[in-house]
């Protein structure tokens, strides 16, 4: 039995063994190429798990300078989180204007919140929550 390949004007005849031995190459290939790209996957996950981290630590250590007084931390917390909180206000109500002042609603509420009720553990999901529920706040006001 023999194989062939359209190129063009010619046509190229393998047998079957050449054609197998062809077939057990690319089929070695395609085995190294998908082991090399999950291993880059796995690479890229690590990475971005590791950045995850370092950003929870880091939002950890600004509360916790904010707890014990250091008002500048509210600086750094809103440089380093706004366009989160933005984007955070955005996906629930697709409006530019409302979105950047939600953001400052948040913020302002954060700086008037009695140290002792911020968080000192899971500081990423109490953010996420408070935007969220400051941004359903924002709505029910807006309809009345």
């Amino acid at each position: 039995m023999y194989y062939f390949d359209y190129k063009g004007d010619n046509t190229s005849f393998w047998s079957a063994q050449e054609f197998q031995g062809l077939m057990s190459q690319l089929a070695k290939l395609l085995i190294i190429n998908i082991f090399c790209v999950s291993i880059s996957m796995k690479n890229i996950f690590k990475k971005e798990a590791n950045m995850d981290k370092l950003k929870k630590q880091e939002l950890h250590l600004i509360f916790q300078d904010i707890i014990k007084g250091n008002i500048s931390k509210l600086d750094d917390l809103y440089e380093k989180y706004n366009r989160l909180i933005y984007g955070i206000t955005f996906s629930i109500i697709k409006n530019k204007e409302d979105s950047e002042d939600i953001v400052q609603i948040v913020f302002m509420k954060i700086f008037q919140t009695d140290k002792n009720k911020l968080p000192i553990t899971n500081e990423s999901s109490w953010l996420y929550s408070f935007t969220k529920n400051e941004t359903l706040n924002y709505l029910r006001k807006k309809k009345q």
